[in-house]
């Protein structure tokens, strides 16, 4: 599954360009699955493309070590991540982990 995860990933990547949503939509915040977009539109098209390969992930909601809101994608500890060309471990990331967005639409908070 790991190899299907960097396919995705490498996939991903290979078409992203960041924008900030305010450049691009005139709004501070804005979620949609494009690639051409912010962390929050990186991690859902991601999510849809691991849906298409019959992958159930989560998205997940963390602060950077900057202290900045972040969004990634989570599949059984695997992240896979705009700001990252590898997917990583869970652990092996700076991040502190804050909301579990789980495929139903469902947030839940991340304590310990």
């Amino acid at each position: 599954m790991l190899k299907t995860l960097q396919t995705v990933l490498d996939m991903a990547h290979s078409g992203h360009e960041y924008v900030r949503d305010i450049e691009q939509y005139k709004l501070r915040e804005h979620w949609a699955e494009r690639l051409v977009g912010d962390c929050e539109d990186f991690a859902l098209t991601v999510r849809e493309m691991l849906k298409d390969e019959g992958i159930e992930c989560d998205l997940v909601f963390c602060l950077t070590e900057n202290r900045e809101g972040h969004l990634v994608v989570n599949v059984g500890g695997w992240i896979l991540d705009n700001r990252h060309t590898w997917v990583m471990p869970r652990d092996d990331l700076p991040y502190t982990w804050v909301k579990l967005g789980r495929p139903d639409g469902t947030w839940l908070e991340i304590t310990g």
